[in-house]
């Protein structure tokens, strides 16, 4: 099943801020270690691409999103670390919507 590319954009907002497990605030983004921030991308990212909800739902080169989202790691840290050092409120969101913009331009 081909589905539109705004339908997995959907499914993929959803699925990174869905769950408190996956949730990432500012405060425990600046108490991880650079180890563990890796570690954290790694595994954020493998969950949004394999194993969230609707993930299995759509047909995407899983692997080709995988790759580009790996090859973002440090952009999506320096991403972070910009929104904590601004201090903002919403940060949860300011970084969910971060790392959703990524998958975003993974898609393209």
């Amino acid at each position: 099943m081909r589905v539109p590319i705004h339908a997995i954009v959907v499914f993929l907002l959803a699925s990174l801020t869905a769950g408190s497990a996956h949730a990432m605030d500012c405060r425990n983004w600046k108490l991880m270690g650079s180890e563990a921030r890796w570690s954290w991308l790694d595994e954020r990212i493998r969950w949004g691409v394999y194993e969230s909800p609707d993930a299995r739902s759509y047909e995407v080169d899983k692997a080709k999103l995988l790759r580009c989202m790996q090859d973002r790691r440090q952009a999506i840290a320096d991403d972070f670390d910009a929104i904590c050092a601004e201090g903002q409120r919403r940060d949860k969101d300011a970084l969910a919507e971060r790392l959703q913009s990524h998958f975003w331009s993974c898609l393209h």
